[in-house]
């Protein structure tokens, strides 16, 4: 990066901006976090009867009229809605109560491994989303303390004996946590109008047609940002920098990597296999 900067600042003019920017910073991942598995325990979630004995129960095993609460991707925790999901079984004020008591439960837990707490902050819906699309989103995103991490079993909404354990992969680093831990940077090589700049304050276009969200955490990569997402260019505007959105036309993320020298992702590579997300959808449309 260093290098690069030094190719790039003398070809700027005076009258040129240059922004160096992460929207989030990056963390230890030691111990992950089964969450739904914590939910199912505590009574939020519930499965089968003919799943009740398996090891590790998968999204297609739960029972909708008997769940109050679900995680699916890497913050987000839904309240099993009704008038949302397919089989909801709270209505708005018991949603809420639901919510803000697990919440608090959830920033009490303690590992008794290490004596850290994994949740350092449950984020309410309403202090981050603003908007048309805003009740897609999860009533709660979890923010994790660095070390820690949702397991990629909850992420896709499995359940399972395990709270918490040792994570097993070679990724030894992540960013979703809470987002007051792991920060991003910003340099500039001029100096900045406000005290306290935000991603947001980026001066990005909406474009007409296709659009792609970008977001600061993890808290997005979740079923309703997604399905949101494919309903509309834009999903929600936030009023955090959990995940600030930036909306930039499909294709130029690809192009932009391509015409610097690095190598995309492959969608073979970041994909999830089709038969979770067929039996979410099925979940959240009845």
């Amino acid at each position: 990066m260093d290098r690069l900067v030094g190719r790039v600042l003398p070809a700027a003019d005076d009258d040129t901006l240059l922004l160096i920017c992460s929207d989030h910073g990056f963390a230890p991942f030691g111990r992950q976090f089964h969450l739904n598995s914590w939910l199912r325990r505590e009574g939020y979630l519930a499965v089968k009867d003919e799943a009740a004995s398996k090891e590790v129960a998968n999204v297609e095993d739960i029972d909708w009229p008997r769940t109050a609460a679900y995680g699916i991707g890497f913050n987000g925790l839904y309240m099993n809605r009704v008038g949302r999901e397919g089989q909801g079984t709270l209505g708005d004020g018991e949603a809420e109560r639901v919510s803000a008591r697990i919440a608090t439960e959830l920033e009490a837990i303690r590992d008794s491994d290490t004596g850290e707490r994994p949740v350092h902050r449950v984020y309410r819906r309403s202090e981050l989303y603003q908007g048309e699309f805003s009740s897609d989103m999860p009533e709660l995103l979890v923010g994790y303390t660095p070390g820690y991490r949702s397991s990629s079993g909850s992420v896709m909404g499995e359940s399972g004996k395990e709270i918490l354990d040792i994570n097993p992969w070679a990724w030894a680093g992540d960013h979703s946590m809470a987002r007051d831990l792991v920060p991003g940077c910003l340099f500039s090589s001029q100096p900045l109008a406000g005290a306290n700049p935000n991603i947001k304050d980026l001066p990005v276009s909406r474009p007409r047609r296709r659009a792609c969200q970008l977001s600061a955490s993890s808290a997005e990569r979740s079923l309703a940002a997604s399905t949101a997402e494919m309903r509309a260019p834009l999903t929600a505007r936030t009023s955090s920098s959990l995940s600030p959105a930036i909306v930039v036309p499909a294709g130029v993320v690809t192009r932009s990597l391509s015409s610097a020298g690095c190598q995309p992702f492959s969608r073979r590579r970041l994909a999830v296999p089709r038969r979770s997300w067929q039996a979410i959808v099925r979940a959240r449309s009845g």
